[in-house]
């Protein structure tokens, strides 16, 4: 069965779907459950307390992680925006949704809005959405607005606005677009007021639907571009530069036989006009006011989670707080995203389910984003298509038990918009629980780290000859994922590998 034959089958409902057993907090009978999905974009794992950041001012989201599922190794399937916002969204690996670099439009794929057995749910999307047309309500959502107008695709709009949400907003409050094309650019919007922010629009939005549909069943997304770069905002000095802590990555020398493309993203980075990387200085400033579009974010994102609070509907409301990848800040030398280190690929993962008995555990088990989609579903009472490739954690969590181990994999497909196992650029990742964790390329090329004797992934053991059998071990554990979820296969070339090292 190809990809269009399966989704058609799944958007037409019957006989595509395998209803699973309802576990112990989500009864049959049970009031459906609420979802709130907080979503943000480039966010890195260190920049929460939970996970070690004691400096930087969240206290809503130090008190969401208090009350929430903590995951310390949450992996994102594709570290860069569209490919993996497709993943969170679908439940499916970059490479099956079809969206599989920036500004591809998400193929016609059930999203979650589109799996509910329930017609009865209120559905919303507020903010980014980088997934194709960001002007009109798609893909099961009633209600949608969105904060960017960069990404239209006049042949696929099928409605008629002309603009985004905010753009919209920031009209009716005096303001004239900055650019020559009309619109307002996102260093414009870095400079307004708080309360005309894209954050404190999303809150106005989020807040608003939660009083329009409070005495019905709703799933609301609200998705912020901050702390994403251009990295300004109202907070521009609420953190002093000599206050922030460089990597001591950013001081020693690359590993000559790290990715090439790696190399080349580094390479550009250095000779952009404004080079962030250019100094310790300029990454101390740039650094500083990165937290402080956090702390931005945290504040409104606290007003909905007290308004959640206030019409008594938290207790009956999962929510999700999470990124679609990380932020490189100055670690390898590098900056953005869009390289398979850890600073880009693991990020914040908080699930608070108000039912769950006992104190929130941290999860330490290895888990993927393509997870997210059949966890929220079994803990809505849901069924589970049959076609999604992740594994639900409702199971072990409200059970009390531990989750699995298992090896996770990560993808990286080329700009080219190419899926293919011969393309140059392609690249899968595969990081297994014992630490090892391998970028396999073509022709005998890539890196292993043990991410446990070599956390900061400075050590390439690749071309090492005592290397070989743990290559050999973790492309055979690939290739079999690769055979499961109909991935193109990609082979070590020892001969080759031979000649590299």
């Amino acid at each position: 069965m190809n990809r269009r034959e399966l989704f058609k089958g799944v958007a037409a409902g019957a006989g595509t779907l395998a209803v699973s057993s309802l576990r112990a907090g989500t009864p049959q009978n049970a009031a459906p459950r609420n979802l709130l999905f907080l979503l943000v974009d480039q966010q890195r794992f260190d920049t929460l307390r939970v996970n070690g950041n004691d400096r930087i001012i969240a206290p809503n989201l130090n008190r969401l992680a208090e009350e929430s599922v903590v995951f310390s190794r949450y992996y994102v399937s594709q570290p860069v925006c569209t490919p993996s916002r497709g993943s969170l969204l679908t439940g499916l690996y970059p490479h099956t949704h079809g969206a599989i670099n920036n500004n591809i439009p998400l193929p016609s794929v059930p999203v979650l809005t589109e799996m509910l057995r329930s017609q009865n749910y209120a559905t919303a999307y507020f903010g980014k959405w980088h997934l194709g047309n960001e002007l009109c309500p798609q893909h099961g959502f009633q209600e949608f607005e969105s904060i960017e107008d960069m990404y239209t695709d006049p042949s696929a709009k099928t409605c008629s606005r002309e603009h985004s949400g905010y753009h919209r907003y920031l009209a009716e409050h005096g303001y004239k677009p900055d650019t020559e094309k009309g619109l307002y650019s996102r260093n414009f919007a870095n400079q307004v007021p708080r309360e005309l922010s894209k954050p404190a629009y999303l809150a106005s939005q989020a807040v608003q639907f939660l009083e329009r549909r409070q005495h019905q069943s709703w799933v609301m997304y609200v998705s912020s571009l901050d702390p994403h770069d251009p990295f300004h905002s109202v907070n521009d000095h609420l953190y002093k530069p000599a206050d922030m802590e460089i990597p001591k990555s950013f001081f020693e020398e690359p590993d000559r036989t790290e990715s090439e493309r790696t190399k080349a993203l580094r390479n550009e980075y250095f000779h952009e006009p404004d080079n962030i990387l250019e100094s310790a200085q300029t990454l101390r400033e740039t650094k500083a006011r990165y937290w402080g579009k956090i702390t931005l974010v945290d504040e409104m994102y606290g007003k909905i989670l007290a308004k959640l609070e206030s019409l008594g509907l938290a207790d009956n409301t999962i929510v999700v707080y999470t990124t679609d990848h990380g932020e490189m800040m100055g670690d390898h030398r590098l900056i953005f995203k869009s390289v398979m280190y850890e600073e880009a690929c693991k990020v914040p993962m908080l699930l608070r389910i108000p039912w769950l008995k006992g104190a929130p555990p941290r999860v330490s088990k290895l888990v993927a984003q393509v997870d997210v989609v059949p966890t929220l579903l079994e803990l809505m009472g849901q069924p589970l298509p049959v076609h999604l490739q992740g594994m639900s954690w409702a199971p072990s969590l409200l059970e009390g038990r531990e989750l699995p181990e298992r090896s996770v994999v990560l993808e990286w497909n080329s700009e080219t918009r190419s899926a293919d196992a011969d393309d140059p650029e392609f690249t899968r990742t595969i990081i297994t629980p014992e630490g090892w964790k391998m970028n396999l390329e073509r022709h005998g090329r890539g890196e292993l780290f043990h991410l446990i004797s070599d956390p900061a992934e400075m050590s390439n053991r690749f071309y090492r000859p005592e290397s070989v059998e743990v290559i050999r071990r973790l492309t055979g554990e690939l290739n079999l994922w690769q055979h499961s979820n109909g991935d193109s296969l990609l082979q070590f070339d020892e001969r080759e590998w031979k000649q590299v090292h």
